[in-house]
């Protein structure tokens, strides 16, 4: 299958998906359906995002731009709603910051599934292999969030990831962000987390309730402490609390 006929498939997926919730779009609900924050939200919900975000403002980072990439083992993990969360709680809880997300998933991108009503036919992708000179970065309904969404599917993720023009996007990003926060790939779907070691400050992991394999979420850790990458924490999705249904999202400094 070419490039082409990959891109029009996924396009027409993401038209499925929306045209199937467009009744919901204005609608206090239709964020929920995604599991991003809003008004709406529970407030043990929001309230532990807010505690993430204050973990996070104090950790021990020196840069200027604080550079923090998300991901898991293995996949439906909840790494994407806690990127994208995080990224929205950053923004709206520090004063004149400028947050910026990244979709650096190539390979199955949800970030865009969350947070456009539109298509976007650039992204990271595009800027990557030298299509687009600059990178298409828009700006959220969310003040002081902007986004640079995945963009097309691409074949060749590892090499885009590792190429120079990932050092560029970083340095053009650093002058014009206070926070970038990355949604990156599962460990057990490739080796883009750990290619993005040299770019960024550090990992926060998620891990999911009854789900999380416990050999898998140990062979990430050990593949990240062998090229001395840190590890500011861990995320658990989908913890219960007793009498309670709502989700819990807990994260504990490494």
């Amino acid at each position: 299958m070419s490039k082409i006929a990959v891109f029009d498939k996924l396009k027409a997926m993401l038209g499925r998906r929306k045209s199937a919730n467009a009744a919901a779009k204005n609608s206090p609900e239709s964020y929920e359906f995604y599991n991003v924050l809003s008004p709406h939200s529970p407030y043990n919900v929001a309230e532990s995002y807010r505690r993430l975000y204050a973990n996070i403002t104090y950790l021990p980072i020196e840069s200027k731009c604080r550079k923090i990439a998300i991901s898991s083992a293995l996949s439906g993990e909840g790494k994407t709603t806690v990127s994208v969360n995080l990224a929205i709680t950053l923004a709206q809880n520090l004063n004149a910051a400028k947050v910026l997300l990244i979709d650096t998933d190539l390979r199955k991108p949800g970030v865009e599934l969350m947070l456009s009503k539109d298509f976007q036919p650039h992204g990271l992708a595009e800027f990557l292999s030298g299509e687009d000179e600059e990178p298409n970065i828009v700006t959220s309904s969310v003040a002081g969030l902007s986004v640079l969404y995945a963009g097309a599917f691409s074949e060749t993720p590892t090499r885009l990831i590792s190429s120079e023009r990932m050092a560029e996007l970083f340095r053009y990003c650093e002058e014009r962000f206070d926070y970038i926060i990355l949604d990156t790939p599962a460990f057990e779907i490739g080796s883009e987390a750990l290619l993005l070691k040299n770019h960024i400050n550090g990992y926060v992991l998620v891990a999911k309730s009854k789900n999380s394999d416990v050999d898998s979420l140990g062979k990430t850790v050990d593949s990240l402490r062998v090229l001395n990458a840190p590890i500011f924490g861990m995320v658990l999705t989908g913890a219960q609390i007793k009498r309670q249904k709502k989700r819990r999202f807990i994260f504990r400094r490494r």
